[in-house]
């Protein structure tokens, strides 16, 4: 940033330096432009993505008959006997592959999430500008003065990217105590009777990397408006030809809404679905270098094309704890256009 500005006052120096004797094309009353710009490396980043809070409640106090530790693939819970000896025939299971060694495994699955989505380039954004230009001195070779400038550029950028997060799974080994396991699904009874499981577990938490599948679709939706300020140099190439040279503050008032629609799911566990929505808006500070060539129709009338480079930073924003950061730090734009002196 500090080599915009330390550009801008050196453009401005050789403007001082000019011989001001010769006619100039600046106007009477300044000059106007008109141009269609072509806008690129406006890209966003989508971040803490995904999550899967958990189903069930492995580890519910088991106070009265009837309570129930729930899992994934099954529960265990207190009879009607308090679970005397601490067995209980109040739990079931659904696959037989939880029975291992003689004892009964219970899962309960989660996520934090946490997934990046980066770099989403949107390839090139359309855009106006409206510049106007006073010219302070005249010379033979050019000119120079100030310029100010009002552009709009609608932002839209989307990202359906599928993501994966790290899952953590307590597992749960409730003992078996030699009982002859029915086949699954079972789901036994408070008041028995039934084939009697330990009520005590061994736990273990585990964590699943890639446990956590997130798909459906993040979006930002935003009008950016920008303003430029800054000194120009015109510099005559020919009779008909005009480079101009400028640079300055730029200010970059963002409003955007960001919205997202996310499936997340991990194996064995189930599904869930959140959405949400943000809409903000803020105000970047940073500066400009721009450079452009003017062809004169007539002494009043001229086409120009040029490029501009813009720094204002970024713009975040958050919706339902998701991040998204829209990314206007390194903006190119090609511009073609319309000029007027008066």
């Amino acid at each position: 940033m500090k080599r915009i500005y330390l550009m801008s006052l050196g453009l401005a120096a050789m403007m001082l330096a000019g011989n001001t004797d010769a006619a100039d094309r600046g106007g009477r009353f300044g000059r106007f432009g008109v141009s269609y710009n072509l806008n690129f490396n406006v890209s966003a980043d989508f971040s803490n993505i995904g999550s899967f809070p958990a189903l069930t409640n492995p580890n519910a106090p088991l106070v009265n008959p009837g309570d129930a530790r729930t899992y994934d693939n099954g529960f265990v819970g207190m009879d009607i006997s308090g679970n005397a000896g601490n067995l209980t025939t109040f739990w079931g299971h659904n696959n037989p592959g939880q029975v291992v060694g003689g004892n009964l495994v219970l899962s309960s699955s989660s996520s934090t999430g946490g997934a990046d989505s980066l770099n989403h380039d949107s390839e090139h954004q359309h855009g106006v500008e409206l510049t106007y230009s006073y010219q302070l001195q005249g010379a033979d070779w050019g000119g120079w003065g100030f310029e100010g400038a009002f552009g709009w550029m609608p932002v839209n950028i989307s990202d359906s990217r599928a993501l994966l997060s790290s899952a953590q799974v307590q597992q749960d080994t409730y003992p078996g105590g030699g009982i002859v396991f029915p086949v699954p699904p079972y789901a036994g009874t408070v008041a028995g009777p039934g084939p009697l499981l330990g009520d005590t577990p061994a736990t273990a938490l585990l964590t699943v990397p890639g446990g956590l599948l997130t798909t459906g679709q993040r979006k930002i939706d935003a009008s950016v408006f920008a303003f430029k300020l800054g000194p120009y140099l015109d510099y005559n190439l020919s009779e008909h030809v005009t480079v101009t040279l400028s640079g300055g503050l730029s200010l970059a008032l963002v409003d955007s809404e960001f919205t997202f629609t996310e499936v997340n799911t991990i194996a064995g566990a189930g599904v869930q679905t959140f959405r949400g929505q943000d809409r903000s808006s803020d105000l970047l500070v940073g500066g400009y270098l721009g450079a452009r060539v003017a062809w004169w129709l007539t002494d009043n009338v001229n086409i120009f094309t040029g490029v501009t480079y813009q720094n204002v930073g970024s713009f975040n924003q958050q919706a339902a704890g998701r991040n998204a950061r829209l990314n206007l730090g390194n903006t190119v734009s090609l511009n073609v256009g319309l000029g007027f002196s008066f």
